[in-house]
């Protein structure tokens, strides 16, 4: 059951997505009591924002989700302070630490990177796959889309990296990118992600930009005042698209980039087929945020029971002549 990812061992290969539930010390220290493998906080940005007002988050069980949360979180000045509280929960519940950072701009997400090394993070993972973020009524730029702005991205993280953080020091870095519907394009951000000296895994996916639902009473499901009701569509109905992103990052990377699924799982079966499908891991975000803490629990359980019947059916290996 053991895995690694960007050279961290992991007990096995479940963990919580950024995205709800993992902002606070509250909240880390939560997970860290569940059975996850490792503890991601954020997505955090250098200001703190507030998020979005309303209606954020609908939830069709078993079905989808969408969430317009707006990357709420309490900027630098919180997780200064609170970081190594958190990384410190972590370690003492035999867990490595993940943060995920959400820039606006190459310099933030250089910024956030030294920021979260720096207070305890054994990994960083940039997000550059966003969609709920609106100003003015105008939605913010995917950065996973622009593959100049992702290579300008990472060039600058490398520096300050280089530049601010002991070369001796541990420490780990992944991405974590939206899905793509044009293959050409995911293969041409694939080929800036490989030249990277940065990157050591890839997150495959974020929430699939703009989806919409009705409520029973014919009302917009998320607040529309600032998208119309748009919103990140994530849960179930996304596990085929996203094993079909995990499946050509794995075919377009080169193997010492390890792949992390992400997109609908909800059972042990959902784990083995990320599995299957060539991820080292998996993250989970909607059933955490449906089911609370104890969602791990049973994923992890099922994973095992399946993992061990698996195994037992399995030819036995013969004797070589």
């Amino acid at each position: 059951m053991e895995t690694s990812i960007a050279g961290i061992r992991l007990d096995h290969p479940i963990m919580n997505a950024a995205g709800p539930r993992c902002k606070t010390v509250e909240e880390i220290q939560q997970l860290a009591r569940t059975p996850v493998a490792a503890v991601m906080v954020g997505s955090i940005t250098w200001e703190m924002r507030p998020g979005n007002q309303g209606e954020v988050y609908f939830s069709e069980l078993g079905e989808f989700s969408l969430n317009s949360l707006g990357l709420p979180n309490g900027g630098r000045d919180y997780y200064t302070l609170y970081l190594p509280e958190m990384a410190q929960m972590a370690h003492q519940a035999g867990k490595t630490l993940w943060v995920s950072v959400a820039g606006f701009t190459p310099e933030e997400y250089a910024n956030l990177t030294l920021l979260a090394v720096k207070h305890g993070a054994d990994v960083v993972e940039l997000n550059l796959g966003c969609p709920n973020v609106w100003e003015g009524g105008t939605q913010k730029r995917i950065a996973s889309f622009d593959p100049l702005l992702v290579e300008e991205i990472l060039k600058r993280v490398q520096q300050a990296v280089d530049d601010e953080i002991n070369p001796d020091a541990p420490k780990s870095f992944a991405l974590k990118v939206s899905p793509y519907s044009d293959p050409l394009l995911l293969e041409e951000v694939a080929a800036v992600v490989a030249k990277s000296p940065l990157v050591q895994a890839l997150t495959a996916i974020n929430t699939f930009p703009n989806g919409f639902a009705w409520k029973e009473n014919g009302k917009s499901s998320i607040s529309p005042q600032f998208s119309n009701g748009l919103a990140g569509m994530a849960g179930p109905a996304l596990k085929a698209v996203a094993l079909g992103q995990v499946i050509q990052w794995r075919t377009n990377l080169p193997r010492h980039i390890d792949v992390i699924g992400a997109g609908g799982v909800n059972s042990g079966q959902d784990v083995i087929d990320y599995l299957n499908a060539g991820a080292k891991a998996v993250q989970i975000a909607t059933a955490f945020a449906d089911q609370g803490p104890q969602v791990f629990d049973r994923i992890l359980t099922e994973f095992i029971v399946l993992n061990e019947f698996f195994s037992l059916q399995a030819p036995a290996p013969t004797k070589a002549e």
